[in-house]
Order: structure tokens, then C-alpha cells, then sequence
């Protein structure tokens, strides 16, 4: 008996095109009635809209107070307790919670403009561009318009007030530079005071010691000179007034010379007078060096005093300068802090609204079309799948017993 085998080469695509085409009506319809349906249901999920607003960032710099970047400004207006006010807003407003706020956080978007990007320098725009999309062109609007409220009360001055803060700081350490100026300065005035008086005292001792006329006759009367010539010159030369201790004691052992030389008795009482009040003087004067020695210790000792209190007044004045210069900067920066009264567009030091947001048309989703269109695709495929798989199934031969 012949075997007859099957032509494995047989073409079964065409038969399937045939079974399909003989059945268009389920896929057809079946996305039609998919792309339908879906588009009716896209009716009841909530439109969200998208609206944008601008804030230009101030970015003047006084003295070395360093530019506002825009960055900066990015990264607070994108900060969770200023949105959680933002959030709280909205439900004091709509009555409703927006929705959880891990989730809400994430419709809020601020960015700014690379202008210049280098090795050297990164230029940045002051101007940042916020933007919220949100279910409801009203809810979406006022989340904007609170966020740029909330934005410019809460950082709207951040950098002035950091000036302001520093101005206050800079302010009580020049006091503190002041106070001791003049702690310095009365230190000055009273070690003057006492130098003076010092030097008086000691001018007076040293009168007493020493007048100022006798300075230069004073080397004739010194006990050095002995032989016969000197004592004949100490004899002829007039005794100066006795207005100092040195000049009296000069011109007692001059008289005693003189007694001597004219042959009086080294006993006598006048001799013995002079000689006694010759003794006094001498002791009288070996004091007198020594508390001029101390005078003039203490005198050194004021002048050192003295000339330390002159240099510290001078680098405190010096610094006093620097750091006057430094506050007339943070206050000139600080001068520009302003609070917004509510009118008009939000303004601030630091940062201004340059416009409001307006009330957006067109929603960003859902779009139906598309997705029904998407949806009509898919049931047209999976309906064709599942004809093809029926097919398949009834044209199987099954082995016979």
C-alpha cells in the first residue's frame, strides 16, 4: 500500500489571511467598541493643565557680598516647607487635600537658563521660570500664584537679611573696638598725667641735686682736685649761690680748703661745723641719687606705658577703619530689604515677579484621542492574536486509534 506524506512545505499563511478577512468584523469592531468606550472613559479622569510664571532674581552686589545665584534660588523654591505651606493654602482654599504630598511636591518644577557655560565661568540667568501642572485650571493657577507668594515671604530677602544680620554683628564688634579705644585712651591720658607728674618730681629732685645754673662749674668743686694749683684756683673763684645740695656741699669743703690752707686748726669748732654738715650733705645726696634713680625707673616705665597705649590706639583705629568700610558695604546691601504690602506683583530684595500666571485653555492631560487611539490598536492586535490562536486550534488534525 502507497504512503502518502504531507507536502511540508505547504503555504498556510494565505488560509489564515482568508480566515481573517472572512472574520474582520470581530477585531474591527472590537476596537471600535474598545476605542469608544475609552475615549468616553477618558471623560471622567480629571484634566490637569500646566501654567508658568517668571522671577527675575536680583543680583547686585555691594562691597564683598557675594551674587545671588539663581541655582540657589532654584533649590528654595523647590524646598518642602515652603510647598507645604503652598499645599496648606490650597486646602484652606478648595476645602480639599490636593492629594498626598510626596506626590504634590513633584508637579512643581523651577528652572533657570545656562547662559555662558566655560572652563573660566558659568554664566547663569536671573530669571527662573516656575511651573505647576495640576488638576483644574483654577487649582492649577492659584497653586502658582500661592507658590510665588509664598516664594517671595518666605526667601524674597534672604541675602539682604543675611546682610542685615551681619550689619548687626559687624556693628557690636566695632563697638567693641571703640570701648577699647577709649580704654586705651584713658590709659593713655593717665599715664600721661603721671608722666608729667613723674618728671616734674623728678626735675625737682634733680634741682635740688643739682641746679641747672651750676652743671657747668660744677667739675671745680669735685674733692678730686688736691694739689696746691687747683686749690689756689678753687680759692680765687667766686662761690656760686647755694641753691642746690651739690652747690652748698661744693662750697662747704671749699671753705674748708680754705680754712686749711690758711692754717686753722683742723679741731676747731667751725672746722668741725663744716665738716658735720659736710657728712649731712653727702648723705643727704646719696639719697636723693637713689630716689632719682627710682624716679627715672618709673619714668622709663611710663614712657614704655605710654608709647604701647599710642600704638594700640593706632591699630585699633586702623582696624576700626577696615571694618567701618566693611559695614558701610553689608549696610548698603542691607538697604535694599523690602516687604511685599500685597499689592501689586510680589516684590521683594532679593527676588521680583516678573509675571503672574494666567488661566490655562489647554490640557496637557488627558488626551483622549490619543489614548483611544492607542486603545483601539491594542484590542484590534489582541483580537487578531486570538482569531489566529482559534484557527490554529481547529485545523490541528488529531492522530486516529
Amino acid at each position: 500500500m502507497p504512503i502518502t506524506r504531507r507536502n511540508e512545505l505547504q503555504d498556510t499563511f494565505a488560509p489564515r489571511l482568508v480566515y481573517l478577512w472572512k472574520n474582520k468584523r470581530w477585531p474591527v469592531g472590537i476596537a471600535l467598541a474598545v476605542a469608544v468606550l475609552t475615549y468616553i472613559a477618558m471623560w471622567f479622569v480629571p484634566e490637569e493643565f500646566k501654567t508658568s510664571a517668571i522671577v527675575y532674581v536680583n543680583r547686585f552686589q555691594y562691597y564683598d557680598q557675594h551674587q545671588v545665584n539663581p541655582n540657589t534660588v532654584v533649590m528654595l523654591a523647590e524646598n518642602p516647607e515652603l510647598l507645604r505651606a503652598v499645599y496648606d493654602d490650597f486646602t484652606q482654599k478648595f476645602g480639599r487635600k490636593p492629594g498626598d504630598f510626596e506626590k504634590f511636591v513633584k508637579q512643581f518644577e523651577a528652572k533657570t537658563e545656562i547662559l555662558q557655560d566655560t572652563t573660566v565661568r558659568k554664566e547663569v540667568s536671573p530669571v527662573i521660570e516656575l511651573t505647576v501642572e495640576f488638576r483644574g485650571r483654577e487649582e492649577t493657577r492659584f497653586l502658582l500664584e500661592s507658590w510665588q507668594r509664598r516664594l517671595i515671604e518666605k526667601f524674597g530677602n534672604f541675602a539682604t537679611a543675611e546682610a542685615r544680620l551681619r550689619a548687626e554683628k559687624v556693628a557690636a564688634e566695632i563697638a567693641q573696638v571703640e570701648s577699647e579705644i577709649r580704654a586705651a585712651e584713658a590709659q593713655q591720658a593717665r599715664a600721661s598725667a603721671e608722666l608729667a607728674f613723674q618728671q616734674k618730681l623728678l626735675a625737682e629732685k634733680m634741682d635740688l641735686l643739682a641746679p641747672a645754673e651750676l652743671q657747668k662749674v660744677m667739675p671745680l668743686y669735685q674733692p678730686r682736685m688736691q694739689d696746691a694749683s687747683n686749690l689756689q684756683v678753687l680759692i680765687q673763684q667766686p662761690i656760686p649761690k647755694p641753691e642746690g645740695m651739690v652747690s652748698r656741699l661744693a662750697r662747704v669743703r671749699l671753705q674748708i680748703e680754705k680754712l686749711k690752707v690758711s692754717g686753722a686748726d683742723a679741731n676747731s669748732t667751725e672746722v668741725a661745723q663744716l665738716q658735720a654738715e659736710e657728712r649731712l650733705l653727702s648723705s643727704s645726696i646719696t639719697q636723693l641719687e637713689k630716689e632719682i634713680a627710682e624716679l627715672q625707673s618709673q619714668v622709663a616705665a611710663l614712657q614704655e606705658t605710654l608709647s604701647r597705649a599710642t600704638r594700640e590706639i593706632d591699630t585699633k583705629m586702623q582696624t576700626r577703619q577696615v571694618m567701618q568700610r566693611y559695614l558701610d558695604g553689608l549696610r548698603t546691601a542691607a538697604a535694599s530689604y523690602r516687604e511685599w504690602d500685597g499689592t501689586g506683583l510680589p516684590t521683594a530684595g532679593d527676588l521680583r515677579v516678573l509675571s503672574q500666571p494666567v488661566l490655562p485653555e489647554l490640557r496637557v492631560w488627558p488626551k483622549r484621542t490619543l489614548v483611544a487611539g492607542i486603545a483601539a490598536v491594542a484590542a484590534f492586535l489582541l483580537t487578531t492574536v486570538w482569531l489566529l490562536i482559534q484557527n490554529s486550534l481547529s485545523t490541528i488534525s488529531l492522530p486516529r486509534r
